[in-house]
């Protein structure tokens, strides 16, 4: 007979028995969860998951979040070749999209980017033209000094008709160049207000702000996510949280996809992500309860 084990059995009861007797109908959700903790392998039984809260503020369909869920869900499965989650409907582990402050910025930012590079196209337009108007003026300013000496020294009714007709010309040229040069300055006015409330809004927000998170609790199991710039770093940052799902915590490589922060242009699962699944999936229920309970 096993009497290490039979006497930890003897303890485990006795434990249970104190918890309920101190804790009363609360102690039943602290079990449950001890239970499923201790036992927990996403490797022999997923975890079943649904989409919970949808903002519509971030202006995106529903398939678009479900497909961005799917393509993080295969990420943890093709590399692992294991079957890690199961969609839902209904199931406890709530997938959650929210806006805030966070997306706003974001978006704001992405805004003022896209004011910026117009700006930026049309500055660079306007100065061509501007540009072009100068050189006009230049050769012709180079030809009237040259018809404008000729004259002086032999007239010529031929000659002070193109020396008037030139003299048009620049005169016509300095409004346009006058009127574009204005231009170039409102624009650039505008391009470096921009470019500034472009650093103001990023130093505020940083880049470390809490892109999405993972909740468990007593009461609550659900990914919250707040925050992305595109489908690629969506799909990352849901890897991500379902990997602290998986019960697997943060990693020191920033290359790993459980690093802490979103940085870096890694799509894939690492090496030591997989070994840190690996752990996960190796656990011996008996062990992880009596580590909880005894240590």
């Amino acid at each position: 007979m096993d009497y290490g084990r039979r006497i930890t059995e003897v303890l485990l009861i006795l434990a249970i028995l104190l918890a309920v007797f101190l804790f009363g109908p609360d102690f039943f959700p602290a079990y449950n969860r001890l239970i499923s903790e201790s036992f927990f392998n996403p490797c022999k039984n997923p975890i079943q998951y649904s989409i919970g809260q949808i903002d519509p503020k971030f202006g995106l369909s529903e398939d678009y979040f479900i497909g961005a869920v799917k393509d993080a869900e295969n990420m943890w499965e093709t590399a692992s070749g294991e079957n890690l989650f199961e969609y839902k409907p209904g199931a406890g582990l709530k997938i959650n999209f929210i806006y805030d402050y966070r997306q706003s910025s974001t978006s704001e930012l992405n805004n003022l980017n896209s004011a910026i590079e117009k700006d930026n196209a049309d500055y660079s337009k306007l100065k061509a033209d501007y540009d072009n108007y100068v050189s006009q003026y230049d050769s012709n300013k180079s030809k009237l000094d040259s018809l404008v000496s000729s004259y002086q020294k032999k007239p010529s009714d031929n000659i002070y008709s193109e020396i008037i007709s030139l003299e048009q010309e620049n005169s016509l040229l300095v409004s346009k160049i006058n009127a574009l040069a204005q231009q170039l300055n409102n624009l650039a006015g505008t391009v470096n207000l921009n470019v500034k409330n472009y650093n103001d809004i990023g130093q505020s927000v940083q880049t470390e702000f809490e892109q999405g998170n993972y909740v468990s609790d007593l009461k609550t199991k659900e990914i919250n996510i707040y925050q992305f710039d595109d489908r690629d770093k969506l799909v990352k940052v849901l890897a991500h949280e379902m990997g602290h799902a998986l019960d697997i915590g943060h990693m020191a490589n920033p290359n790993d996809l459980m690093y802490a922060l979103n940085v870096g242009e890694n799509q894939e699962i690492t090496p030591e992500d997989l070994s840190a699944l690996k752990d996960v999936c190796s656990r011996n229920g008996w062990v992880e309860m009596e580590k909880l309970l005894f240590h």
